[in-house]
């Protein structure tokens, strides 16, 4: 196998197209892998999130001091289930000047086997509104420890459902 912290860009796409099923012998369940030529980003996007349950409350007019811990399964376009999150909302924050409250989003991704942590402060009242918030991370294991990766999340009007794009750069 390619080791993925190598610096040639190509090989690094390579190497995670084929652990992804987009090699020789690709799985039915590898989501598209999109690779930028001029960044050398690899990106993930088409995965759905479900949330599975869940400990807290942040309600809809978040507040400061709630916490939400919650259980997440990760599916491809197709509906194959890809990995598992867990993590951690809390609002620590509200920006004065328009009511926007912030949270301190942790969470342990396990993808495809491999874990990232992503941790940092989203806006979730844009969040709730319906807008894409990032939250960056890094791989911990196995063929991704210590690549770079962004998570960027989306809510739909499915209650509890979210569009995921995860991308990853050496």
């Amino acid at each position: 196998m390619t080791d993925v912290l190598s610096t040639d860009l190509t090989t690094l796409a390579e190497a995670l197209k084929s652990a992804l099923g987009h090699g020789s012998t690709p799985t039915p369940d590898a989501p598209a892998v999109d690779v930028d030529p001029a960044t050398g980003w690899l990106t993930l996007p088409e995965l759905t999130e479900r949330v599975l349950g869940g400990e807290g409350e942040i309600t809809p007019v978040p507040r400061v001091g709630q916490v939400r811990r919650y259980h997440d399964e990760i599916h491809t376009v197709d509906g194959a289930l890809v990995g598992r999150t867990e993590g951690r909302l809390e609002i620590v924050a509200e920006r004065a000047a328009d009511g926007h409250a912030f949270a301190v989003r942790t969470e342990h991704v396990r993808l495809y086997g491999e874990l990232f942590v992503f941790s940092g402060v989203n806006d979730i009242t844009a969040e709730f509104a319906g807008g894409w918030v990032s939250t960056p991370g890094v791989g911990v294991t196995g063929r991704y420890l210590g690549v770079s990766a962004v998570r960027r999340i989306l809510m739909t009007p499915t209650p509890m459902v979210s569009r995921v794009v995860l991308s990853l750069c050496p």
